[in-house]
């Protein structure tokens, strides 16, 4: 039978906290995530792990945990709207393109949402070996056992895509967001995605920029400034530190850095990843520059935790007389945004004492959905299964 774990009802949805578990538990989703067995061999099957299945508004999730000593050798993913009868060929499975992070312990698949999709059929497989024992290899799939009757036993998920509630909209509290360093230039701006975010040129001399959550469409007056990121260049490193206001941490971060521009906005797939994070409010990425060239492109992405407050109206509008920072200090939220930051510049470690004291934050916290225009997704084509192995 199906071993199954039924998470509570999500009270939001955004960012992934990818943490080796046996029991992984995502963070943000819609209705109810389903995790299933990850069962290796023939009957009897032995659990080696866990395949996690959620959904938010533009994407279905699948995740791969493997429990120690198992280790990921590699993964394969299939979804169909019909119940599969066979295991099909792995190499030809509908989704594997769709792998957008992995490592010994765990693998992720972010896969966009077909909206003609209620009910479908997963073909999660991985290939396990017990860490440092040769010869140890098994064939491993999440879900419910089948004996296959032209081919090999494999096993199926069955998973209801979850609803959400206001059409994807935020809901009124939010815990967890994702934050950019603001930059020269705009995701948009350059084709990369149509999610909102900056990358930054740097030429070797010292820079201080801000670092925003909630800047839908790049904009700075929509969004909450929750810290600040520095950058600089000491014998031949690339140092990159985030440092939070008081009363934000982070949970993760993501760093990329090269001589070209990214080709991705996926957080996921760049090239400096902090790991886990124990809700801290610095972290530093130390890069070599050794075949860099002198003008870097970078991106700087955060997963933030706080208390974002909200306001009410038009987020496009003027402050109220009297209400909130800019008020206080008779500006426009966009002049005192532009104050903040060369405060941040100039006096860094004033900013927390000077205004987060302060802080009576009027803005909502508009939620910028995954991009489903990334070139590199795009839909899975091949709805009716898997191709059967000669």
């Amino acid at each position: 039978m199906l071993a199954v774990t039924v998470g509570a009802v999500a009270a939001n949805f955004g960012s992934l906290n990818a943490v080796t578990s046996d029991n992984f538990e995502p963070e943000e989703y819609c209705g109810d995530y389903l995790q299933a067995d990850l069962l290796a061999g023939n009957e009897p099957q032995e659990k080696v792990g866990t395949v996690t299945v959620w959904n938010d508004v533009d994407f279905l999730y699948v995740r791969f945990d493997v429990d120690s000593p198992w280790e990921l050798e590699e993964t394969h993913l299939n979804i169909s709207e019909d119940e599969p009868e066979e295991r099909g060929a792995l190499g030809q499975y509908n989704a594997n393109q769709y792998l957008v992070d992995n490592d010994n312990s765990f693998a992720l698949y972010e896969v966009p949402l077909n909206p003609e999709w209620e009910t479908i059929y997963i073909l999660a497989h991985a290939a396990v070996e017990k860490e440092g024992e040769s010869g140890t290899d098994e064939t491993a799939f999440g879900g419910e056992f089948r004996p296959g009757e032209r081919q090999s036993w494999f096993n199926v998920i069955e998973y209801t895509i979850q609803e959400c509630d206001d059409e994807g909209e935020t809901p009124d509290e939010y815990d967890c967001q994702t934050a950019w360093a603001v930059g020269d230039e705009t995701f948009i701006e350059l084709e990369i995605s149509q999610r909102w975010g900056w990358v930054i040129t740097f030429e070797g001399e010292n820079i201080t920029t801000d670092l925003y959550v909630g800047a839908a469409q790049n904009d700075k007056s929509k969004g909450t400034l929750v810290g600040v990121v520095n950058v600089s260049q000491n014998n031949g490193e690339l140092i990159v530190t985030l440092d939070l206001l008081d009363g934000f941490t982070m949970k993760e971060a993501h760093l990329y850095v090269g001589s070209e521009y990214p080709d991705t906005a996926a957080p996921g797939q760049f090239g400096e990843k902090s790991g886990p994070l124990d809700n801290v409010q610095s972290h530093t990425f130390r890069v070599s520059l050794e075949g860099l060239e002198d003008e870097l492109k970078l991106a700087v992405h955060a997963v933030v935790c706080g208390e974002f407050d909200e306001k009410e109206g038009d987020a496009d509008s003027e402050p109220e007389e009297g209400v909130g920072m800019p008020a206080k200090y008779g500006m426009t939220g966009q002049e005192f945004g532009e104050y903040v930051s060369d405060m941040a510049k100039t006096e860094p470690g004033a900013v927390a004492d000077h205004v987060l004291d302060q802080k009576e934050k009027e803005r909502p916290e508009p939620t910028e959905p995954p991009d489903p225009d990334d070139p590199e997704r795009g839909r899975p084509k091949d709805l009716e299964g898997p191709n059967e192995e000669d």
